[in-house]
Formats: structure tokens, sequence, C-alpha cells
């Protein structure tokens, strides 16, 4: 990281004069570490159980923490075995909750062995 800026594209925009700025994109080449990263396979988040145009239900049975929905999208989550914790309240079987799509604190917390739950989300 440094404070370095190298402009690779500029949306064709012009300059004062009318000029196209100047693009830096063999700098840019020259930087990037190509290998920095190992990318990892996204993969299903559980079994799915219900599809519809308006709504899907996946049951996901947790041994690790993880987040129930990306940030901008809303969760109902039932708690079925078990029992986890989201945003610091602690919930056993039966239990449903909304996660709101609006709230930073997503991730949830399985709170010992045999963890399960039904999530329901709008398919994106």
């Amino acid at each position: 990281n440094s404070d370095t800026t190298y402009r690779v594209f500029d949306w064709n925009r012009v300059d004062d004069q009318g000029e196209r700025r100047q693009l830096h994109v063999d700098q840019a080449l020259q930087c990037i570490d190509f290998n920095d990263v190992a990318p990892e396979p996204i993969t299903p988040s559980g079994e799915l159980l219900v599809r519809h145009e308006l709504f899907e239900v996946q049951k996901w049975s947790l041994d690790a923490q993880r987040a129930i929905a990306p940030l901008g999208q809303f969760a109902i989550v039932l708690c079925l075995t078990g029992a986890l914790r989201c945003a610091g309240v602690d919930f056993t079987p039966g239990d449903f909750f909304l996660v709101p799509a609006s709230l930073r604190e997503r991730t949830i917390h399985p709170r010992g062995e045999g963890t399960s739950l039904l999530r329901v989300t709008i398919p994106v």
C-alpha cells in the first residue's frame, strides 16, 4: 500500500483544455502482484430446500461462525437445533429472528455442537 496513484482508465474525461488526461497503464501493470492472493471458490452455504422467484429457504448446519447474508440483504432465521448468537442475542430452537439489511453485525455464532437453522432470503 502506498500513496502512489496510477490512472489506468479515466472514463474518457478531459482536462480544462479539452485534452484527455495521461494514463499510467504500463506503470500500473508493473506494480501489480497477480499472485498475491489465492482465490477460493464460492460454494453454496447450505442445503437448498425451497427456491421460488420471491424467496428461498436453506438449511444450514453450523460448526463455525459465518455471515448470515451480505450487507444490504435481509434474512429471516429459525433456530432448529442447538443454540446460536447473532448481534449479541442468544437464540434456541424455535426462535425466529430478522437480520435487517442495514444491520452491520450479521455474523451467526453457533453456541456448541449440533446447531442448525433455516435461513429465508430473497434470491439474488
